[in-house]
């Protein structure tokens, strides 16, 4: 079974495609890429933005620049770049915010039998989810409006967050 959010995640993607006849994170990947603005970095793969409206500061996401639903299915050249992709944002967390703890989560879809046969969004799952690596620094502590409202408190604009990491690459 899987967790709530990826759950909730899904259900999004699947009725996105359902609606639109596009997976909305292809979508979002090719807006991101034209603008350039919240990019971090690129590679011949995968593509590093901070994503808008997140809810931490800093937090990033690695999408694969094909249209993929598991990173299992990745080419071996694809996982090099991956690599590479990991390494880069990793040390510009570290230079830019003082070698933060931080948070890094596979998002990928569950196969069909775990997702459920049936569900709203196992039909077209492969088509309309699109696997995602997120990276989170833990720079703020969740307090009492995050708490009481179930809101999160972003201090940092996504277009900020991505230019101070991006200055702060290998």
């Amino acid at each position: 079974m899987a967790p709530d959010a990826l759950r909730a995640q899904l259900a999004a993607a699947s009725s996105h495609f359902a609606e639109h006849g596009e997976c909305v994170y292809c979508r979002l990947l090719a807006d991101d890429v034209a603008s350039g603005v919240r990019v971090i970095w690129q590679n011949d793969s995968f593509v590093a933005v901070c994503p808008y409206a997140s809810r931490y500061a800093f937090a990033a996401t690695i999408l694969p620049r094909g249209h993929c639903p598991a990173f299992l299915l990745m080419e071996p050249a694809e996982r090099s770049d991956l690599a590479s992709m990991l390494r880069r944002l990793l040390f510009g967390f570290r230079t830019a915010l003082f070698n933060p703890p931080y948070n890094v989560v596979s998002q990928i879809a569950p196969s069909l039998n775990a997702a459920g046969n049936g569900s709203e969004y196992s039909r077209n799952l492969e088509q309309a989810f699109h696997w995602h690596i997120d990276l989170t620094p833990r720079l703020t502590r969740t307090a009492g409006f995050e708490r009481g409202t179930g809101l999160h408190l972003n201090p940092v604009a996504p277009e900020e967050a991505a230019k101070t990491i991006r200055a702060n690459l290998p």
